[in-house]
């Protein structure tokens, strides 16, 4: 046959020599660039892609060197009654902060003696925020001021993100506003509150059956 015709050592030659890789081929990779490096090229591009993503799509908290004197955050506060503080503001002046949502039994006011709880509720808010430095927020659907000039405001310290919401819970207000003003956007919470600390006979429900207005 053909094999016949080819000399022994051609033989051996065709069998042993292997054909050398030619660029562009599928062992070398495209364009004769090592698969390894193609695929370490396209990691690194991902992994620069999803960093530059998550920068461009996370918000830059700008923190202020100093608050405006008219900050929310007020210190040194003075409990007046259940529902009523005093605070200082930064620049020194002083506010009376009627704790929005709420309605304390009244304390004593010469000669007319104190309601049902009356110091109770007005002994539980010093316990609270006596002292301390406040945050107070205003809502949108209230006026900031009432009839007699006090500030209409939700009131917070450290560790209580409520302090109206926590004498609810804790039975020493009632959850209230005016008739006539628009409802509190916190109200419904603090009826909740209220409906349950007074089912659990929780702080001054048992003794007075009525707190507040």
């Amino acid at each position: 046959g053909v094999a016949s015709t080819i000399p022994r050592s051609k033989i051996a030659t065709l069998v042993v020599t292997p054909r050398p890789y030619r660029r562009g081929t599928t062992e070398q990779g495209y364009g004769g660039v090592n698969r390894r490096t193609v695929v370490t090229v396209l990691f690194v591009v991902v992994v620069l892609a999803v960093v530059l993503w998550v920068r461009m799509t996370t918000p830059t908290w700008i923190i202020p060197t100093e608050l405006p004197s008219n900050s929310p955050i007020l210190t040194n506060a003075w409990v007046i009654d259940g529902d009523t503080i005093d605070a200082t503001r930064r620049s020194g002046e002083k506010v009376r902060i009627r704790i929005l949502g709420i309605d304390a039994p009244e304390i004593a006011h010469s000669p007319t003696p104190a309601d049902c709880g009356g110091d109770a509720a007005k002994t539980a808010l010093i316990r609270l925020v006596d002292g301390k430095t406040v945050t107070i927020t205003t809502d949108p659907a209230v006026g900031e001021k009432d009839q007699y000039g006090r500030m209409l405001a939700y009131v917070s310290i450290g560790g209580i993100a409520d302090v109206g919401l926590r004498l609810v819970q804790d039975g020493m207000v009632a959850a209230w506003h005016p008739a006539s003003e628009p409802e509190p956007a916190r109200y419904a919470s603090y009826v909740v509150a209220q409906d349950a600390a007074r089912t659990a006979g929780k702080g001054s429900w048992p003794t007075c059956g009525t707190l507040g207005r």
